[in-house]
């Protein structure tokens, strides 16, 4: 099992696995060394922090399943992304020495790299941490003689938001860039460099997922450009019951029972769990219980990008007898109350995004 001193028992969140200085690379640089336990089949690996720094960046690597007892693996760690294999090496160094935009993924934690979460903002992934405070010949931030704080740079300047347009197969910027109110970043006095931000567009400034759109970026040192990945995608909605067949019989001149209204759910790919936010657009949800015949309810989901996705069953107002009548305005009315009040808190969430 290697160096007897590793730790190898307590295991737990604040008791991880020992890891040590194991080997040196041809530039003299410390490879770490761990020695893991596996059940087989389980799921193991590493959270990769930044010297003192708790937090990941998402560089969690889980896949020691697939790897066998006593083989030794190289991984070459950046921000969210692993390599190992054939080519590791090379598919490193360019993506960990090439500046540049983190294009967006969808992994198992999250969401990850260049994209925009609603109408109004972009967030934005580089590949090398850029610095936000002014440095010195050596590296070091330049302090203001008042504060004693860092003097920070405009970094505002370096980012610009166009529409795009493809001229010989190329997106290409189109017109002025959009007007940016900020950007938000880590400004904390120890933080010197960043590769995070959010930018937020200016008032009456947004997104249309119709159209397509760049984000640049460019200082002294560096300059990129990526295409903005815009949510394009509706919700997922769907019946709660695998077993509801989407009719509903009531009996004729009976008092509607909104119980009867079927459980749903709307996961949107982006936005997650969007079901409190389903409703009934005006006039898609009718129904006359003195009146037999059948009504087509129709649910809609909506994103924070406005990409619907609809849902139907069917009211059967069927002949029979009844001990209590129900008028037709009232009927109407109840259905029309839960489209209004699914409205109201859509049109909030819309408001507050």
């Amino acid at each position: 099992y290697g160096d007897p001193n590793f730790t190898t028992d307590g295991i737990t969140w604040d008791k991880p696995y020992e890891m040590k200085n194991g080997f040196k690379s041809d530039a003299d640089v410390d490879g770490k060394v761990t020695m893991l336990y596996l059940t087989p089949g389980s799921d193991a690996g590493l959270i990769v922090h930044a010297g003192d720094d708790k937090k990941s960046g998402g560089a969690d690597v889980k896949i020691f399943k697939d790897f066998v007892a006593g083989e030794v693996v190289p991984l070459y760690v950046i921000g969210g992304q692993y390599f190992y294999g054939e080519d590791a090496a090379k598919d490193f160094r360019e993506d960990a020495f090439t500046f540049g935009f983190v294009p967006m993924s969808i992994g198992d934690n999250g969401i990850n790299g260049t994209y925009a979460p609603n109408p109004r903002s972009v967030i934005v992934k580089l590949a090398l941490a850029v610095p936000t405070v002014q440095l010195d010949e050596d590296g070091k931030p330049v302090l203001d003689e008042t504060t004693k704080l860092p003097i920070p740079l405009d970094v505002l300047s370096f980012f610009k938001v166009y529409e795009a347009e493809e001229v010989d197969g190329v997106l290409t910027p189109k017109g002025d860039p959009l007007a940016i109110q900020r950007i938000d970043y880590n400004q904390s006095p120890s933080t010197t460099s960043v590769k995070e931000f959010v930018v937020q567009l200016a008032e009456g400034v947004t997104l249309n997922n119709t159209k397509r759109y760049i984000i640049t970026f460019e200082n002294e040192d560096y300059d990129a450009s990526i295409e903005i990945d815009l949510d394009r995608q509706a919700p997922n909605l769907t019946f709660a019951s695998v077993t509801f067949d989407g009719i509903i019989k009531i009996t004729k001149g009976s008092k509607w029972d909104q119980a009867l209204f079927p459980s749903y759910r709307a996961m949107d790919v982006r936005d997650g769990d969007v079901s409190k936010y389903v409703y009934v657009k005006e006039g898609e949800g009718i129904v006359d219980t003195g009146k037999v015949g059948e009504y087509v309810i129709k649910l809609t989901a909506v994103d924070n990008w406005g990409n619907e996705s609809q849902i139907s069953f069917v009211i059967q107002v069927v002949e029979g007898s009844s001990e209590s009548g129900c008028s037709t305005a009232s009927a109407l009315y109840i259905l029309n109350l839960l489209a209004l009040v699914s409205v109201l808190a859509f049109v909030l969430r819309k408001r507050n995004a």
